[in-house]
């Protein structure tokens, strides 16, 4: 949460998701320096892939990359997930500046964001 707060005094994003039960079910981060990769590179392409079984809650870290101008991958953000699939991963890519559909409404369909196969390009 410390790391979290850091983030966004800095001008990066962290939200934590809040689960039926109350307790954190994951959580959108995004550092300032992310951010700032994210607005020169994450324009044209990036990819996001989940990672599984990687923690012993089954959550599933999805970090989103971009290639700089000369071919080097950059991490842009990172999610913690339940699902690949859904509403998160929406919401995380419309936080982190990534979404080819800035102004979809909260609970729109995640096929609007155009990252089918995990991701698109928009020339």
């Amino acid at each position: 949460m410390d790391k979290g707060g850091k983030a966004i005094q800095n001008g990066g994003v962290w939200e934590h998701i809040i689960g039926s039960m109350m307790h954190i079910d994951g959580c959108h981060y995004q550092t300032a320096t992310q951010r700032l990769y994210a607005d020169q590179f994450g324009s044209y392409y990036f990819t996001t892939d989940g990672t599984h079984d990687t923690n012993k809650y089954g959550y599933i870290g999805v970090p989103c990359v971009a290639p700089d101008c000369i071919g080097l991958l950059h991490p842009l953000s990172t999610g913690i997930h339940k699902s690949e699939y859904g509403p998160d991963i929406d919401r995380s890519l419309k936080l982190f500046g990534l979404s080819s559909v800035p102004n979809i409404t909260e609970g729109s369909e995640v096929s609007l964001t155009f990252f089918y196969s995990y991701s698109y390009q928009t020339c």
